[in-house]
């Protein structure tokens, strides 16, 4: 489902508040941000949000992310939270900041529940040829899936679907990621959680981005940083963000074809006034 044009711009708002909440945060515990992904192309060919967008995505060097981290206690009793792989039930390699009196639930398939949220994308320095850092950041990528695919909760109505089918395979699969899908998700927790030793290098690595190979920039375009308007309020992007979008996205000041002018983000249930627990959702969802 996708927002209801009406609820869209109050998400926006919404979101607006939790960045600037974000922000503030970052500002007092000196942890430094760039905008990144589409947040950059909105602050740079929109200063805003891009019209169909409904995210914020942020960028932070690994030193940063682990302040960040370490600092998430400091947020306890507020109407926000940082939610991170260490989160059980949580299915994403990068990290939230979140809003805790607002509810998402993206994929039915995985009942973990969240508020409206900025994305964290860590920073990695890498050193070495082009290819062995492309290879790397693949090979790191298959954990993430597997990460992922082992945080759906698959039912056993879907279990038995598949062995009258004669999916046997499929059938033995979904059994056995039931049966071990706790063991399995906290290896993999500690393995995703990757720390870089390095303080500099030529690359800088998004081991969490899901642009694959387009996740290794040169370090030296986020050797410092600008500044540009985004709604009412400001956010840095890294001074190369020219060589980067062009590397990301092409020609990223010309907007894209109408119909690919749309959010590509999975939305099973929100609500943007108060956070419901999955148990509430299935509630509404019975009464229709």
């Amino acid at each position: 489902m996708d927002f209801l044009p009406a609820d869209l711009n109050k998400y926006k708002e919404l979101l607006l508040q939790t960045f600037k909440a974000f922000a503030l945060f970052c500002n007092g515990n000196d942890i430094h941000f760039y905008a990144a992904g589409g947040t950059m192309i909105g602050a740079v060919r929109h200063h805003g949000f891009i019209p169909w967008d409904d995210d914020v995505d942020v960028y932070m060097k690994r030193p940063d992310f682990d302040r960040f981290i370490s600092c998430r206690n400091q947020l306890c009793g507020t109407a926000y939270e940082i939610i991170d792989p260490s989160n059980e039930g949580y299915y994403c390699a990068m990290a939230k900041f979140s809003h805790r009196n607002s509810t998402i639930w993206e994929f039915q398939s995985i009942p973990f529940v969240l508020g409206a949220y900025i994305d964290i994308f860590v920073l990695d320095y890498e050193d070495g040829p082009y290819d062995m850092v492309v290879q790397q950041r693949m090979n790191y990528s298959k954990k993430v899936d597997f990460f992922y695919v082992c945080s759906n909760s698959y039912p056993f109505k879907k279990i038995c679907q598949q062995l009258i089918r004669g999916h046997l395979k499929m059938c033995l699969w979904y059994i056995s990621q039931r049966l071990f899908m706790k063991s399995i998700h906290q290896f993999l927790v500690k393995s995703i959680l990757r720390h870089s030793s390095k303080e500099q290098g030529e690359w800088l690595v998004a081991y969490t981005g899901t642009s694959g190979d387009k996740d290794i920039f040169r370090a030296e375009w986020f050797s410092d940083s600008v500044s540009f308007p985004f709604e009412d309020t400001c956010v840095d992007v890294p001074v190369g963000y020219d060589e980067f979008l062009t590397a990301m996205y092409g020609d990223y000041m010309t907007l894209p074809p109408i119909e690919q002018q749309s959010s590509h983000h999975a939305l099973f249930y929100y609500n943007i006034n108060r956070r419901l627990t999955k148990d509430e959702i299935d509630k509404l969802q019975i009464e229709g």
